[in-house]
């Protein structure tokens, strides 16, 4: 049986707080740029729930990609769980950050997905495959209970061929995306990481099979930054994703973010 996603949900009535952030056109955004010229690949970074973008920093993502030298700027947006309760998400994400990244020259787009943010990316390449390179989902969130109890029904992803019909079913439209996606017939590279004690390590390792196996990582770790950043670190390490991002030299320290204002789009510093 797969996991329960009830306790994902319970995590939303607890944080309620994350529905009172406001819902802003711009969505709000941080940028680091590797130096003094924006690099020609950009890394998107899309957080949990609960998690503000900021997080991405406090929790050494930023600093693992410095340490490495790696030929990239990033942009960590402030999704929160009110743009996916509107339906907002892809819309944003596409008008906000990756159009105006493709204006400004970036060649090389790549989505990075934590928990929800894994949930958004998903969506969004569901609709706009063709505008970003590839994505790293980390431990996403792929639906509730319902969904997976239907798949199960039918006798698996293969044999289940749900009503499509309503354009705000998202989890199904998702699923239905993933049953149908093949690596072989895209030029979008699908990595997939988690930890083996995450709580929805058991519907991951179904959908884990669908794609290729040296795209997909699993370490021991729980649904928690701790496991992220390590399965952040392995994935900048593989030999496919530094090849797309060429390495450079670093220049300077990472910044502190102190009690700045969130105007967007932010530039905090250099990486």
């Amino acid at each position: 049986m797969f996991f329960h996603y009830g306790i994902f949900f319970v995590l939303i009535a607890l944080a309620g707080c994350i529905t009172q952030l406001p819902i802003t056109t711009p969505v709000d955004q941080i940028y680091f740029q590797r130096g003094a010229s924006p690099s020609q690949n950009l890394i998107v970074l899309l957080p949990g729930i609960g998690d503000q973008p900021e997080a991405f920093l406090d929790e050494g993502f930023i600093q693992a990609v410095r340490e490495r030298n790696i030929d990239a700027d990033l942009v960590a947006v402030r999704a929160h769980w009110g743009y996916y309760e509107k339906h907002m998400v892809v819309e944003r994400l596409h008008q906000d950050v990756i159009l105006p990244a493709r204006a400004k020259g970036y060649r090389h787009i790549w989505l990075i997905g934590i928990s929800l943010g894994g949930w958004g990316s998903l969506q969004y390449v569901r609709q706009h495959a063709n505008e970003v390179d590839g994505m790293l989902l980390l431990a996403p969130f792929l639906g509730e209970k319902k969904i997976f109890a239907e798949v199960e029904a039918a006798g698996g992803l293969d044999a289940w061929h749900p009503d499509l019909a309503d354009p705000w079913d998202d989890q199904r439209l998702v699923i239905a995306w993933l049953r149908d996606f093949k690596q072989s017939e895209t030029p979008l590279r699908f990595h997939l990481s988690y930890g083996a004690s995450d709580r929805f390590a058991q519907p991951l390792g179904r959908y884990a099979a669908r794609l290729l196996p040296q795209r997909v990582d699993v370490i021991p770790g729980d649904h928690d930054w701790r496991t992220w950043l390590k399965l952040w670190q392995r994935f900048l390490d593989r030999g496919e994703f530094v090849a797309v991002l060429a390495a450079v030299r670093g220049s300077g320290p990472i910044p502190t973010l102190g009690r700045v204002r969130f105007d967007r789009p932010l530039v905090i510093g250099y990486i």
